[in-house]
């Protein structure tokens, strides 16, 4: 696996922390079939291109284990995250190619692969006041490297293809987007792509804003619209989409990637406490969505023909007053790999609410009192 390799030795040069989620992990690894359960239609095969396609999937249920699910994706092993050969306890009978989880990895690796342009350095307090500030005065390429302290403002990306890191991690380093009026405490909506990454920042107080595509107030932490920047190592958490959907996050197209993310304490009035997705393929891996609340979609709504991927992921202790309190599925075919769902509630599909849609779940543990319902439509939100 050549590319494999060369995509470790350029992790090393990045100019932020990406080694744990590369050169030793094994969601990057090439994997062999030893680490595949014998005769599992699910079992890894290397970086094996398999497509997965968009309305004919496989959705699988395996059967809960008697030990508690891995709730900390942090520690993802061949060993601990593939259980033991079994029948599936649902399956829905409609024939579709092995469904690998090579589209993340490829990603990933593609991601690796662009070394960072070599720019400037700008630093926050001491040379530019606010967050905001260096990023207007920042280029293509440059490095905005943030101290800690809590900043009350709010980011606007601009477009422009800069890494901004909080050097002393996501705790110390908190973006509040409080304050008079109301908008997300960050956004990005001018076609950004992978070389606009945010590192180690803690997002918080958002109420979010007007997405004037869909004439609706969405993403109170986070709106990206049409955009594919890159979160690493972030946290989302107490912000809330007042009279909106997306309370953490909201995403309306476009290829957006987060890595060791958190969701966490977020909350909408409408639907989508942690997370909206609507429109987008955009990538999860080893996040967690703990503790997020709506009437509809407690950690996350899907919807809209989004194809969304997680990879080791955790629901936990997430609430939907109507339906799905982990997740609400809706025309869309989100795929689920070695993630863990526990401790969420709601009236109808504690785990998962399903309508219309083709999740597919590889490898995915449920505790027992988790629950995967069909059920209609939320009355408050028409497509």
């Amino acid at each position: 696996m050549p590319l494999v390799s060369e995509a470790y030795q350029i992790a090393q040069q990045l100019p932020f922390n990406e080694r744990r989620c590369t050169a030793h992990d094994p969601l990057v690894q090439a994997r062999s079939d030893k680490y595949a359960h014998p005769g599992s239609d699910l079992a890894y095969r290397g970086l094996q291109m398999c497509p997965i396609p968009k309305k004919s999937l496989v959705r699988v249920q395996y059967r809960p284990l008697v030990t508690r699910p891995i709730l900390t994706p942090m520690h993802a092993t061949p060993e601990n995250v593939v259980p033991p050969h079994r029948e599936p306890a649902i399956r829905r009978t409609c024939e579709a190619p092995r469904p690998t989880m090579h589209r993340l990895s490829t990603m990933l690796i593609c991601l690796l692969a662009v070394r960072a342009a070599v720019g400037a350095e700008l630093l926050v307090p001491s040379e530019h006041p606010t967050i905001s500030a260096a990023i207007k005065t920042a280029s293509d390429g440059d490095t905005i490297r943030v101290s800690a302290g809590t900043y009350v403002e709010r980011l606007d990306l601009r477009g422009k293809s800069i890494t901004i890191v909080g050097i002393d991690g996501a705790e110390a380093t908190i973006v509040d987007g409080g304050g008079t009026g109301r908008s997300s405490t960050v956004t990005c909506d001018s076609d950004e792509s992978s070389r606009t990454r945010l590192i180690n920042l803690t997002f918080t107080g958002g109420k979010g804003q007007m997405n004037t595509n869909r004439g609706e107030i969405m993403g109170g932490g986070l709106l990206i619209r049409d955009a594919s920047p890159v979160f690493v190592g972030c946290t989302f958490r107490d912000n809330n989409a007042q009279y909106g959907s997306g309370g953490g996050i909201a995403i309306t197209g476009g290829s957006p990637l987060f890595l060791d993310c958190m969701i966490t304490s977020n909350r909408a009035d409408n639907i989508a406490g942690g997370l909206l997705i609507k429109d987008s393929d955009a990538t999860f891996i080893r996040c967690g969505f703990v503790g997020n609340s709506a009437p509809c979609g407690g950690g996350a709504y899907i919807w809209h023909d989004a194809r969304p991927s997680f990879e080791s992921c955790t629901f936990i202790d997430n609430a939907a007053l109507l339906s799905g309190g982990g997740i609400f599925n809706w025309n869309a075919a989100p795929v689920l790999s070695q993630c863990s769902f526990a401790g969420n509630r709601s009236a109808i599909g504690s785990a998962i609410c399903n309508l219309s849609g083709a999740p597919s779940l590889i490898n995915t543990r449920l505790d027992t009192d988790q629950q995967i319902k069909e059920a209609r439509p939320h009355p408050l939100h028409a497509d």
